[in-house]
């Protein structure tokens, strides 16, 4: 689409955009002109249209920095938030919990079942002296298990940081087609 760069002289001479950033001369007067760099097109009447300032309407532009800025952070946020809520889920899936707690507890009946009560007593003793594995000592399985309870609350809030920054990016592409429509 050619565009029309005005001279001092009066006259119009026809641009295009792959000229952007070089010079022209002017075939009237022989003055060298500046073209304008990709942005500063916008600014410039396009051929055919009429000469006069009055019906000279600038084009908006689609895209402004705030815009773009706001845009990129959505898509970023969104890229992030849902690779690692992949992530998470991803871990997830390969290592799914192998117990729950009534199968632990009924495992724990089943050996407390067999003891003697010599053993039964020294067991006792222990748990007095360490706690029920609450701080000092654990299981493995209990601290899978809050491992595992820990990254489904992380999955979750990077999932909705994830769909928050999709929907923000879709909300801004979506207003910069409206805006654009209406101005245009």
């Amino acid at each position: 689409m050619p565009y029309v760069l005005s001279c001092t002289c009066g006259s119009k001479i026809p641009v295009h955009r792959s000229q952007a950033g070089s010079r022209v001369e002017c075939a009237e007067c022989g003055k060298v002109l500046e073209i304008p760099t990709i942005r500063g097109f916008s600014d410039l009447e396009i051929e055919g249209e009429s000469s006069s300032s009055d019906s000279l309407v600038k084009r908006p532009r689609r895209w402004t920095t705030l815009k773009g800025s706001i845009a990129a952070i959505c898509f970023v946020l969104a890229l992030v938030g849902l690779g690692r809520s992949g992530l998470y889920a991803y871990f997830r899936w390969m290592n799914p919990t192998p117990f729950s707690e009534s199968d632990m507890l009924r495992e724990a009946q089943q050996v407390a079942a067999e003891f003697t009560p010599a053993e039964t007593w020294d067991t006792w003793t222990f748990l007095q002296e360490t706690g029920l594995g609450q701080k000092k000592n654990p299981p493995p399985a209990l601290l899978a298990k809050r491992l595992l309870e820990t990254q489904d609350i992380s999955m979750t809030r990077w999932a909705a940081a994830g769909m928050v920054g999709l929907f923000g990016l879709l909300a801004s592409i979506l207003l910069g087609n409206r805006n654009r429509e209406e101005k245009g």
